[in-house]
């Protein structure tokens, strides 16, 4: 994962090197009566002016509206992705044939691409790889299993139809983005600070962050059948931010993922969700400077990972950093130039 991240977002090399050191064991931490951050130095470390407050009562009334949909059977949550729960299986089997796995991404050929693609940037100095088995022995299971999920999960970030897509064609967009940029910067954090499986961090991060999406489509459907007036996207966004865990956990019921799989999008490890969560609300407040439980929700997360104001502080710049570079990555390739046209040949007359 971490040659994928370095592939992905250039030379970002020396960041992680520059994380404050943990000067305080967690048993400090804990012991102290305060937290190790104020919501002051949450709003100063994150930073950002906010232009409008959404209408509470509008947000209120949109959140029942979202939650109102999802909870009718007719509302279709998409399937989560068949190819990704197959590798995911695999690569959790203690016992994994590598021949298996082999087999199993040949019928995935987007899949297959992209990890051929990564092994090769990763191993560029030993002149890379062209075939898949050489490609998963550079990468590891690990990294195969997150590269599978975040390809196979491109599917839940679709829209539905043009006629949702254009009630809010920004916020479409931003959700993508979002998980992205919260996935490449927890999966950073977790490195950081030593989380054995940092690659699960990255793929909740990726599942996790289409509950937005859910949210989107459940507005759209009351709104395109006239049952709901079109509101401003701040009171929209706001409503569905507020009701993504509920979304998420819907989800997760509709789905009924083998226990194998669950594990991984839904993992048990308490700081790997609250590694996630830190960074979803800290994305959500720099979208929103006005979100008082945002703030609340950073404060918290940060003091039960032992954060202080300087390691904040180090993850913003990292959240930027990101920002960045997902921007580029989202970004449509530029045109292909068109090739010179070639000289005419001259004629025999001429050549005289």
């Amino acid at each position: 994962m971490l040659g994928w991240l370095r592939t992905l977002f250039g030379k970002r090399s020396k960041r992680a090197a520059v994380a404050p050191a943990r000067a305080a064991a967690p048993a400090e931490a804990t012991a102290e009566a305060k937290p190790a951050l104020t919501t002051e130095e949450v709003v100063a470390a994150v930073g950002g002016t906010a232009l409008r407050t959404p209408d509470p009562e509008v947000v209120t009334v949109l959140e029942q509206c979202i939650l109102a949909e999802l909870a009718t059977s007719s509302f279709a949550i998409p399937p989560f992705p068949s190819s990704a729960t197959r590798v995911l299986e695999l690569v959790e089997k203690p016992d994994l044939d590598l021949n298996e796995l082999v087999r199993a991404l040949h019928w995935e050929p987007a899949i297959v691409a992209q990890i051929v693609r990564v092994a090769s940037s990763v191993a560029v100095k030993r002149g890379g790889f062209d075939d898949l088995r050489g490609a998963l022995l550079a990468l590891g299971v690990a990294e195969v299993g997150s590269i599978a999920a975040a390809v196979a999960a491109g599917s839940l970030y679709e829209v539905g139809s043009r006629a949702e897509f254009e009630l809010f064609p920004e916020l479409w967009r931003g959700v993508h983005r979002d998980a992205l940029v919260v996935a490449f910067t927890a999966s950073w954090l977790a490195q950081a600070r030593n989380v054995p499986r940092y690659d699960r961090v990255f793929l909740r991060s990726i599942i996790a962050g289409m509950a937005p999406m859910l949210g989107l489509r459940a507005l759209a459907v009351p709104l395109l059948d006239g049952r709901c007036v079109k509101c401003p996207d701040e009171e929209v966004a706001a409503a569905v931010d507020a009701v993504r865990a509920q979304t998420y956990t819907m989800a997760i019921e509709r789905w009924s993922l083998p226990p194998t799989v669950a594990s991984v999008v839904d993992p048990a490890s308490d700081t790997e969700r609250v590694i996630v969560e830190l960074v979803t609300a800290l994305v959500e407040l720099r979208r929103h400077p006005y979100r008082t439980s945002a703030a609340l929700a950073i404060r918290d997360h940060a003091t039960t990972l032992g954060l202080d104001a300087k390691w904040l502080r180090v993850l913003v710049g990292e959240c930027d950093t990101a920002t960045g570079h997902v921007t580029e990555i989202l970004s449509p390739p530029p045109p292909a130039s068109k090739p010179a046209a070639a000289k005419p040949a001259p004629s025999p007359r001429a050549a005289r």
